[in-house]
């Protein structure tokens, strides 16, 4: 297939432009509409406006598939050059090819031969980075928003292998190649509810690759928005109960790790910015946020969000993590407070060990076997303090600087919470 590509764009493309002649170049419409016909239709009529026939499940099944997949990879080149702006190309003729394409490829992502609707999925991103200002690609910007919003609900209670579970594959396939290609960031920005509702689904191939698409998503700056809104629609995800939604549910777990990862892989992207734009409120946001997940009710959001809030603390001056830390310390009360309490401090106690025991490292252990008093929070506690002393005695070096920084009091503190391993 890779040679046939190769052709394809040769055809297209043709020889360099040293050897063409300095004449002005004749109009190349009529050949690449044929050539577009052709590709999408080998057995219509090639003189015809290119018309890409709606993709079936053959009788025979995997030879079906694996000529609808070839057409489309062949399509994928010829959709690639049109991104070149060319004067022998005209932007009528883009036009055209587009509206003879894209209507097949909204029905291929929800083929259900995988191959077919990937590939319908890569064609449609490389339509819509063809660069051209029409009707047809406003249109399917909207059909994909629109797709999202409606999938993104009917999703929750959709079973596994169903038509509405490849469905949204196929638009998750959309928006992660749109990523990786660089675009459609905003478009995916506005998906956001969909595809957490994707990371969360039964299907657990669809959870992983809306998990891919979530952390394209999170690394993607977005220069279109300010820092302050795109902080607040990063929380948004974070809701702890939609409507509709069992509290207890496992599509509830599922959906609030992939937010709190989310809001922490961009948090970190963008912490250059959010520090230095509205007097930092968008940091600020996005930290209570995690650290009010740190007290869900189920162990698996505490732990996720634990996980993304520990690099952006790492960020923090001396004086915030003491700060921090005594707060965490002076916490109390409900079951809530103690849990944010416990998983806040081993979150730093987490990121002290990778900057070489900063100066506020003693203050956590402090606070931390404070915590740890409470018999509820034990096991969590020795079990955070003994991956620290594991990290910390690979080296006999890292070890030995780790007890000339902290106290014999805090070293004692420090034993007396590992508890013995299991």
């Amino acid at each position: 297939i890779r040679n046939w590509q190769f052709l394809v764009y040769y055809v297209i493309v043709g020889v360099s432009r040293r050897l063409r002649p300095r004449a002005e170049a004749p109009a190349e419409d009529v050949a690449i509409r044929r050539l577009a016909a052709f590709l999408a239709n080998a057995r219509g009529d090639v003189t015809a406006s290119p018309m890409l026939p709606a993709a079936v499940v053959g009788e025979d099944g995997e030879a079906s598939s694996h000529a609808q997949t070839t057409r489309l990879r062949l399509l994928q080149v010829l959709l690639a050059t049109l991104q070149r702006r060319r004067a022998a190309v005209s932007d009528d003729t883009r036009s055209v090819i587009l509206q003879g394409l894209v209507p097949a490829l909204k029905e291929g992502i929800s083929h259900p031969y995988k191959q077919v609707h990937e590939e319908s999925a890569k064609a449609m991103v490389l339509s819509l980075c063809v660069g051209l200002e029409c009707e047809v690609l406003s249109d399917l910007r909207a059909w994909i928003a629109q797709g999202a919003s409606t999938l993104g609900v009917a999703i929750r209670d959709a079973p596994k292998e169903s038509s509405t579970s490849t469905a949204c594959e196929g638009l998750v396939y959309v928006l992660l190649h749109g990523l990786l290609g660089r675009r459609m960031r905003s478009l995916a920005l506005q998906s956001l509810h969909f595809l957490l509702a994707a990371a969360a689904a039964d299907d657990h191939e669809l959870r992983a690759l809306a998990g891919l698409a979530l952390g394209c998503l999170g690394q993607s700056p977005q220069r279109g928005l300010g820092t302050l809104a795109l902080s607040e629609k990063l929380v948004a995800g974070c809701q702890t109960a939609l409507e509709g939604e069992d509290s207890g549910s496992a599509q509830r777990v599922r959906r609030l790790e992939a937010a709190a990862t989310l809001v922490g892989s961009s948090a970190l992207r963008h912490d250059f910015i959010f520090r230095l734009s509205d007097g930092g409120k968008a940091t600020k946001l996005c930290h209570d946020t995690l650290l009010a997940m740190l007290g869900d009710k189920r162990v698996e959001v505490r732990i996720a969000s634990q996980a993304a809030l520990a690099p952006l603390l790492g960020l923090e001056t001396t004086a915030t993590c003491k700060k921090m830390a005594k707060a965490f310390a002076a916490a109390g009360g409900s079951d809530e407070a103690a849990d944010r309490a416990v998983h806040g401090l081993s979150a730093m106690l987490r990121v002290a060990g990778s900057l070489g025991v900063p100066d506020w490292l003693g203050d956590v252990i402090e606070a931390l076997s404070k915590a740890g008093q409470r018999p509820e929070s034990k096991k969590e506690v020795e079990k955070t303090v003994q991956a620290f002393m594991k990290q910390q005695q690979q080296s006999r070096d890292v070890w030995k600087r780790c007890q000339k920084r902290l106290t014999e009091e805090q070293m004692d503190l420090l034993k007396a919470r590992q508890g013995t391993m299991s």
